[in-house]
């Protein structure tokens, strides 16, 4: 595997809880509080779990993981930008890698047609984790975010107008925090379509956030996902930041490398 610029993030392993992780979970549970009762509960036991692990996985139909990791997903989103507006994080960086342009990134809120699988449209709980994540991901970026949007190079012409109009007006709105980077493949891999998340304590800790999914325009039962949380020294996490590095080609911008 080549050496990447953020290969360095790897440090000695923390052998002792962090006061850092907690606090963010905590932070995560209250964010997961706030949502609709018939989901809050499985989420707060989801998200409990990571207090103890940094890795998550399950492999049940879609109608029953995506609420679950989907809305954990979003609170995950929430609180970093959340703890970046307060000052408690810093050098928060985002890849969406996804078959098409990332879901929240091609709606204002409403669900046009072919955004998601019809299923999913009937499906209320996981209908809200597509209603959720784009005034999150747009939080996200105000706050100063960076979050670099990854897909197959022939991803964007299988959104439709209107979804592509959505998606470059918020690059016009985000020039200098949201990168648009079509890769030069023609599929992703299945293993790779999720997001990763990285970002700074301000006792110098690198922590990641990460999920391997499935797009709500194409969801399949019966695949795994999975979750990731935790120091990115951690051997399981720091390998799958390499593998997003290695796909994105090292898509970062200056702004930020500069800062790490």
């Amino acid at each position: 595997m080549k050496k990447h610029w953020l290969t360095f993030i790897c440090l000695t392993s923390v052998l002792m809880a962090s006061p850092f992780r907690e606090e963010f979970l905590d932070e995560v549970m209250t964010m997961a509080s706030m949502n609709p009762t018939e989901l809050m509960g499985n989420e707060q036991t989801f998200i409990r779990k990571f207090y103890e692990t940094s890795k998550q996985e399950a492999t049940e139909s879609d109608a029953l993981v995506r609420p679950v990791y989907v809305t954990a997903q979003g609170d995950f989103e929430r609180t970093m930008a959340y703890m970046l507006e307060k000052g408690k994080i810093d050098c928060l960086m985002g890849w969406i890698h996804t078959p098409t342009p990332a879901t929240p990134l091609c709606t204002q809120g409403s669900v046009s047609q072919g955004l998601v699988d019809e299923e999913i449209a009937k499906d209320p709980k996981r209908l809200f984790t597509v209603m959720k994540r784009p005034e999150i991901i747009r939080n996200f970026l105000q706050q100063g975010g960076f979050l670099v949007a990854l897909y197959p190079k022939d991803g964007f012409l299988k959104r439709t107008e209107e979804q592509r109009e959505v998606f470059n007006q918020v690059k016009k709105d985000y020039p200098n925090h949201l990168i648009d980077h079509p890769l030069s493949i023609s599929e992703l891999p299945q293993d790779m379509v999720g997001a990763t998340y990285i970002f700074k304590t301000l006792e110098d800790e690198w922590f990641a956030f990460a999920i391997q999914a499935t797009q709500a325009n194409a969801p399949e039962d019966d695949l795994t996902w999975v979750m990731w949380f935790g120091h990115a020294d951690n051997p399981e996490i720091h390998e799958r930041i390499n593998q997003v590095i290695e796909l994105s080609s090292g898509a970062h911008p200056r702004e930020l490398r500069s800062r790490l």
